[in-house]
């Protein structure tokens, strides 16, 4: 897929899905990611920055067919996981996911990438 890699160049959207559960999980503070906040992903090229600008709880179907989530525009960032508030049943399966919007921090330099 041309651009599908993450970049800052790209010109497609990039995701990351990682688990969240009542146990230790790589995105359970995805929830608490506040607009404005920071963050990096390593890549072979450096590292690169990215500005969280919004997070939307959505029902588990909802997020594959929302625009604003899916459609493909240069240097975004969107992170995906199920929702878990605190108090959660965690016999009881999710039924919706929390989304991460973030944008390619440009005045940061992103190294060669």
């Amino acid at each position: 897929m041309p651009d599908g890699l993450a970049g800052t160049a790209t010109a497609n959207t990039d995701y990351l899905y990682g688990h969240s559960r009542v146990d230790a999980a790589v995105f359970n503070v995805l929830k608490d990611l506040q607009p404005g906040a920071v963050a990096s992903i390593g890549t072979a090229n450096g590292t690169l920055s990215y500005i969280a600008q919004k997070s939307l709880k959505l029902n588990k179907a909802e997020y594959k067919i929302n625009d604003e989530v899916t459609n493909a525009i240069p240097n975004p960032l969107v992170l995906v996981s199920c929702y878990r508030p605190v108090g959660y049943n965690p016999d009881v399966p999710t039924v919706q996911n929390i989304v991460v919007m973030l944008q390619l921090d440009q005045e940061v330099r992103n190294g060669d990438c």
